[in-house]
């Protein structure tokens, strides 16, 4: 009989991949086709996913692979020069090039063909064959003396299938005990005991999904799969991809932004939120406070269509495994926190009326540091930003039609406005309009945000609405 290989739990580090996904934003103003900017974006992605997967890999003694690795994050600079200049094609070449490399380098680093990459979010503990105890993931694991993984309430665990775009995440808020693990020759068996999962790759990359009865394949896709004991529920939704599935005699076809919901063993489909997109602080915002003093920071976010809620995560860590907050349920489209000098990341995703999250939003990654005497929230700025003045909402109006509230007024023309942290739509001369829509009856708060484009000054008006069906 045969025994399945050490298996290597390589944890990647991801941090920063906002930075380029900003730079992306010139591209959609430009005159290539949608296909291009979207490949030119997912290579990019992929780039700095590979990036960071290989620095968390590399031993600090390995001094020829980290000199390597700090040359093609110098490059990938100089990429973002590229995009700058709108010079796509030299940018689609050096990219092409850097994969290349990264490929080189991971070869020379770790056997690929065994290797299943898990990545953990939150707190992820892991209790060893012959063990009483749990305890924390370390960098390396060998998969096939661990009896059983952990999740929490709020943490998940990334599966990264090697050679595949396939990212799925696994969320079980309870013990999932491992019951068989093989790999060799680019296939691997992954499943678990409770609640039915199971993980499987073929040599084409295929990545097959089981919970309880119902399964699917995926190939170049991502979401999450979840199950919840104690509610008695589970869900799988798609971030990325379509896949056909099956649940005994029946069949179907998840496609991307949609999940299926099981509660009591009733299953419903339904949408799920796209990722919103973060304002403010910006990626790489470098903010001075006074020397031993804390300042507030204005968190703000939007959407372009309504999210019923969401769920917001700050911490010193860019992988989060410890978060200094992690706010479930904001309605509104951002709130401020008093913050100590120190290096922060923050993220946010939507949370559906049915209680399924979307994805992340990109993780942005800020920095308030001590100046003597300072007063100014961003560099080059005299003023804190809470000192300076917000554009005008004149003429506000809010109309409600059964669950939904319109609201419009105006504004300066170079004010952007969000309510509740959908994106308000700017129509002319400052005028905006946008719609919330609530789900349950009762009185609700809105929270209208209107920020200057140029010095960030934010005018903030609260209203509160009834909602009657």
């Amino acid at each position: 009989m045969s025994h399945p290989r050490p298996f290597s739990l390589m944890l990647g580090n991801v941090f920063l991949r906002g930075a380029l996904l900003l730079l992306m934003t010139l591209v959609v103003a430009c005159g290539n086709s949608g296909d291009e900017k979207e490949a030119l974006a997912e290579q990019i992605n992929h780039v700095n996913e590979q990036v960071q997967l290989l620095e968390s890999q590399t031993s600090a003694t390995d001094l020829d692979a980290t000199a390597k690795l700090e040359r093609i994050k110098e490059d990938m600079r100089s990429v973002e020069d590229l995009i700058i200049e709108e010079d796509y094609r030299q940018a689609k070449s050096s990219l092409t090039a850097l994969t290349e490399r990264l490929r080189v380098l991971r070869a020379a680093q770790t056997d690929n063909r065994g290797t299943l990459d898990l990545q953990p979010f939150g707190k992820v503990e892991v209790k060893k064959r012959g063990e009483e105890d749990f305890s924390e993931i370390d960098n390396l694991i060998d998969l096939s003396k661990v009896a059983a993984i952990r999740t929490g309430v709020r943490s998940a665990l990334q599966l990264n299938p090697p050679n595949s775009s396939t990212h799925f995440f696994l969320s079980a808020q309870t013990e999932i005990k491992l019951n068989t693990y093989e790999s060799g020759d680019g296939v691997f068996s992954f499943e678990l005991e409770q609640g039915e999962f199971s993980f499987n790759v073929d040599k084409n990359h295929t990545l097959d999904l089981k919970l309880n009865q119902w399964k699917t394949s995926l190939k170049g896709g991502a979401g999450e799969l979840s199950r919840i004991p104690v509610t008695r529920s589970s869900h799988v939704a798609l971030y990325k991809g379509s896949a056909a599935w099956q649940e005994g005699s029946e069949t179907g076809q998840l496609s991307k932004y949609h999940a299926l919901h099981w509660q009591d063993g009733k299953r419903e489909s339904s949408q799920v939120p796209v990722a919103p997109s973060l304002d403010q602080p910006k990626n790489r915002d470098s903010v001075l406070t006074a020397k031993g003093a804390a300042r507030e920071i204005a968190f703000r976010w939007h959407s372009e269509i309504f999210i019923p809620s969401f769920h917001f995560q700050l911490s010193d860590q860019a992988l989060f495994v410890t978060r200094l907050e992690d706010k479930m349920g904001v309605t509104s489209g951002g709130f401020e926190l008093e913050l100590a000098p120190g290096v922060y990341f923050w993220r946010v995703r939507g949370i559906s009326d049915q209680g399924i999250p979307g994805p992340f939003s990109n993780t942005f990654r800020f920095e308030i540091t001590e100046n003597a005497g300072a007063k100014q929230a961003h560099p080059g700025d005299s003023t804190p930003r809470a000192e300076v003045k917000g554009p005008p909402i004149r003429n506000l109006e809010v109309e409600v039609l059964g669950g939904m509230a319109i609201i419009s007024g105006r504004t300066d023309a170079n004010a952007a406005v969000n309510v509740n942290g959908v994106a308000a739509v700017m129509i002319e001369a400052g005028q905006f309009s946008a719609v919330v829509n609530f789900t349950q009856r009762g009185e609700h708060n809105l929270r209208i945000i209107a920020a200057d484009k140029e010095t960030g000054g934010e005018t903030v008006i609260e209203r509160k609405v009834k909602i009657h069906f």
